[in-house]
């Protein structure tokens, strides 16, 4: 029990992504797929109820989104001399390493899938291979992300705001921005992201290592 709880409190604080991901839990001996329905908003009525006539119904959109459950595993070994002689506590730290590293293996599963999507923008507009050093993440590139949200109607997080996870060179070019907002001065009155920095234009922004890099830039 004691290494299990290691373990978990080494990975628990790092699931950035997971976090927001939405989770469903497969039944015992269902199989290995997991089904959502995505639905699309109701076009509005363009013209008033006539009395008496009941008007043509509406057909719902639906879009399948799939996902298959898969086994991640891995330990560490450590002999009984080790474990009875060593200065260090192996067991331990074996077991904080490997919360460490579980941490980052679904963080980095859920994000790859994040970054399988076709909905991308780069800094400064840029296509994926005119990226250089010098593209780095803007005020203004997040503007435009949020307006680009808001055009397609995204629902935003139940805290009211739209959620980042920015790598530390990221977190580095946005923190000097004229609307940047310090996590320290919100922390009071607000509870906070795990890994929150800041917020900026109803995004709050987390940061992580644990992120892909396009070419010789920034994502």
């Amino acid at each position: 029990s004691f290494y299990e709880r290691a373990l978990l409190k080494r990975l628990l604080p790092m699931l950035h992504a997971y976090n927001d991901a939405q989770k469903s839990t497969l039944p015992e001996n269902s199989g290995t797929t997991v089904n959502w329905r995505k639905f699309a908003s109701l076009a509005i009525p363009s013209s008033a109820l006539t009395e008496g006539t009941t008007p043509d119904g509406k057909s719902l959109s639906v879009t399948a989104v799939t996902a298959e459950a898969k086994q991640y595993g891995d330990y560490v070994v450590i002999s009984d001399l080790l474990a009875k002689t060593g200065i260090d506590k192996a067991m331990t730290e074996g077991a904080l390493l490997c919360g460490e590293q579980a941490a980052l293996l679904i963080d980095s599963v859920v994000l790859n899938a994040m970054y399988a999507t076709t909905s991308v923008m780069f800094a400064g507009g840029k296509a994926t291979g005119t990226i250089t050093a010098e593209d780095v993440m803007k005020e203004d590139d997040i503007k435009k992300v949020v307006l680009k949200l808001k055009q397609k109607n995204a629902r935003r997080f139940e805290d009211g705001y739209y959620h980042a996870i920015i790598s530390p060179e990221q977190a580095y070019s946005l923190m000097g921005a004229q609307g940047w907002i310090d996590a320290a001065k919100y922390g009071s009155i607000k509870k906070l992201l795990k890994g929150e920095l800041g917020e900026l234009h109803g995004v709050r922004f987390m940061e992580s290592t644990n992120i892909k890099k396009i070419g010789k830039g920034e994502d």
